[in-house]
């Protein structure tokens, strides 16, 4: 019987504890304030948009045999010169913009076109306006614009360095590709 008045004790004490719990818990919830927030946003999609705005000849004109065009996606210019003679130099000005609301930095400068050979002879080089040179990891904030400088220069050569070989000179046909990615 003892055994029995034990078990009943602890059934009473474990009720009231529950009792007393479901009390605070309900006592509380009717003494707190709902808090309730309302609002508005908008969320505006990224968009992601670099590309060549634009391009303008700025030396040796004359030389091209195709001028510099840049392709439908906005991101290649193909161009081909006709470097005949030494110190022939051709040069133009792109424009990359960044109508995109994601801010870009420079991944790598890629220029196609030019033999191991023709670049014995030929310097082709790709800096911004200034002079300086273009480098991963170059910023292009959202809505910026920053002007690329392409030079092509058959340079003098040493006597004893020319080639016999005719197809190292004349007609070049070239690319410019600067790739951009996510800041």
């Amino acid at each position: 019987m003892k055994a029995k008045k034990t078990i009943r004790k602890r059934y009473i004490i474990l009720f009231i504890i529950l009792f007393l719990l479901l009390s605070v818990t309900v006592g509380y919830s009717t003494v707190t304030t709902n808090l309730i927030i309302k609002g508005i946003t908008n969320i505006r999609g990224n968009d992601w948009d670099i590309h060549f705005s634009s391009v303008k000849v700025t030396a040796g004109e004359e030389l091209a045999s195709l001028p510099p065009r840049i392709d439908n996606t906005g991101t290649i210019i193909d161009f081909a010169v006709d470097l005949a003679n030494q110190d022939d130099y051709y040069e133009f000005v792109v424009e990359v913009y960044n109508a995109g609301i994601i801010d870009a930095k420079v991944s790598d400068c890629i220029k196609l076109g030019l033999s191991a050979e023709q670049e014995d002879y030929i310097s082709y080089d790709v800096s911004y306006v200034d002079g300086t040179p273009i480098t991963p990891g170059d910023v292009l904030e959202a809505g910026d614009k920053v002007k690329i400088k392409v030079s092509i220069k058959y340079y003098q050569l040493i006597l004893a360095d020319v080639s016999t070989d005719d197809s190292l000179f004349g007609e070049v046909k070239l690319s410019l590709k600067v790739n951009y990615v996510q800041r």
